[in-house]
């Protein structure tokens, strides 16, 4: 979802040097997720994350994690919106706001028959989505157009620093 709608917000921000931010996202989201990797396969903890960051430091911790976590929740509505963009690419005349109410609330169905239902779909949608990566970089690489590795380009680093940062930040949610 996010590839569909932040990578494009993150060259406006950044210019050319999209596909460093890009970089650093991967390698952030790398080291954020790893502690859980480690921890997830060294305890149990019945609480998921919550459990696992109240008892390595304190309650506090665990609430602020609580809260980004419900933010993060509210934040699943890109999903939908996502879908909606990306079929009213396809369909001009589609009604982008019904297709993601709609996308959500499908997803949100299939999650009631419980988690082997969810894995089925998740499966299926890996499948594809991989596939069409690879259809994209097979595809794409004979037109990548060298300029954009060209640090000294006037289209790198548009904004700066901060234009750096903020496409990081943009793009650490497809990462």
């Amino acid at each position: 979802a996010g590839i569909i709608t932040l990578v494009g917000q993150a060259i406006g921000v950044t210019g050319s040097s999209a596909w460093l931010a890009y970089l650093i996202a991967i390698c952030l989201g790398f080291f954020i997720n790893i502690p859980y990797l480690f921890l997830s396969k060294t305890a149990r903890f019945s609480g998921g994350p919550y459990n696992l960051i109240s008892s390595l430091s304190n309650e506090k911790l665990g609430g602020v994690y609580v809260t980004a976590f419900i933010a993060q929740c509210i934040g699943l509505s890109l999903y939908g919106v996502s879908f909606g963009v990306y079929v009213k690419s396809m369909w001009s005349g589609a009604n982008e706001t019904l297709v993601s109410i709609l996308f959500v609330a499908t997803i949100y169905v299939i999650n009631l028959f419980g988690v082997s239902a969810m894995t089925k779909l998740q499966k299926t949608m890996t499948v594809i989505l991989a596939t069409a990566l690879l259809m994209f970089i097979c595809f794409g690489i004979p037109h990548v157009d060298p300029v954009v590795f060209d640090f000294n380009d006037s289209e790198f680093l548009t904004n700066g620093f901060d234009g750096l940062i903020t496409a990081v930040f943009l793009l650490i949610f497809t990462a």
